[in-house]
């Protein structure tokens, strides 16, 4: 299980990405599995393979890098489709499917816990 914490009604949750540990905001509006600034893709050696355009919140389009990474939680990769050129390191619901998230805002609660086979 994987424990975050909240900071002004935000839920940010720490994830290994690039050999070093990020905290990223849990976005549930952002349907993709991850995005982070180009900055923090250069620190970690994220290259960008191609570009796409991406339908923001206020309905405009932008045009941000992609590429393929892995982010490592409980010790398992699991792979993951990174855009580069957020504001923020971020996830979504893409990769949030992979688990059961637990959100208590009242009480600072934060977490993700991975799906297991039956």
């Amino acid at each position: 299980m994987v424990s975050g914490r909240i900071n002004r009604g935000v839920p940010l949750v720490p994830l290994e990405i690039g050999g070093r540990v990020v905290e990223f905001v849990i976005d549930t509006g952002f349907d993709g599995e991850v995005a982070i600034p180009y900055e923090l893709a250069e620190e970690l050696g994220i290259r960008p393979m191609a570009i796409t355009y991406v339908e923001l919140g206020d309905g405009s389009l932008c045009s941000m890098g992609v590429s393929i990474t892995s982010v490592v939680v409980e010790g398992a990769e699991i792979p993951v489709e990174v855009l580069l050129g957020s504001s923020e390191p971020i996830v979504g619901t893409g990769f949030l499917k992979h688990f059961k998230f637990i959100l208590d805002i009242g009480a600072g609660l934060v977490e993700l816990e991975p799906h297991r086979p039956c």
